[in-house]
This record gives C-alpha cells, structure tokens and sequence, in this order.
C-alpha cells in the first residue's frame, strides 16, 4: 500500500494504491489519527489506484468515519472500482458516499460546512 497525502482547497486527500493488508493500515490508521488530531473534518480517500482491501479492516474504516461523523465531518471516497465497491457491500450496506470526482466530493464538503455553519 501507498498513501499520499495532499490538499485540494483546503481539504485533505489521500491517494490510496495497491492492496491494503493489515501490516499496512497502521499507516492509514496513523494518518487519520493525526488528521482527527489536526482537528481536521473530512477527508477525501482517492481509491482509483486501490485494487484490493483486506475486508477485516472494512469495520476499522467505518470506525474512522464514525470518529469524523462525530464532529460533523466525513470520509468521502472518489474513484471507487467495481471490486473494492463491493467488498464494501459485504457488510449489506454501504456507509461512503462515493463521489465520481475530486470536485463533486469538495462540493459536498463546502455544503456540508454550509449546512453545519446555518445550524442544519
């Protein structure tokens, strides 16, 4: 696995690719810890180069989307395969909004903190 983080508008992103194992995602894990530290609200996981995650570690992202939901933030993912779609699917619901592009996820960030700022 690989992970690159940059910002896009203030946002971060980060570009996900190759296979993500469990000896890897104390990476991600670190990375997301340190951007909830950051007090950080959301986050754009590009997965266009992402072929394949371990589904064990499908519960540990949705717990990260919990801890940014909780402070009214969000995980938002772009560039999502087929095959990672659905073993996300494998837990019968889908809790990522996928987006078909980095600017229809910051689009939906920018609403959301519109939302959030008019009490919404």
């Amino acid at each position: 696995m690989k992970t690159i983080l940059k910002r896009t508008e203030g946002v971060p992103f980060v570009n996900l690719s190759g296979e993500v194992t469990e000896e890897d995602f104390e990476e991600l894990e670190a990375l997301f810890t340190g951007l909830l530290a950051a007090n950080e609200l959301s986050v754009v996981m590009n997965l266009a180069g992402c072929e394949h995650i371990q589904t064990n570690l499908i519960p540990e992202l949705i717990n990260f989307k919990r801890r940014f939901n909780e402070r009214g933030g969000d995980i938002k993912l772009i560039n999502v395969s087929d095959y990672v779609n659905s073993l996300f699917s494998l837990y019968g619901f889908h809790p990522f909004d996928i987006y078909p592009s980095k600017q229809a996820a910051l689009k939906s960030i920018a609403r959301m903190s519109v939302l959030k700022s008019i009490g919404g």
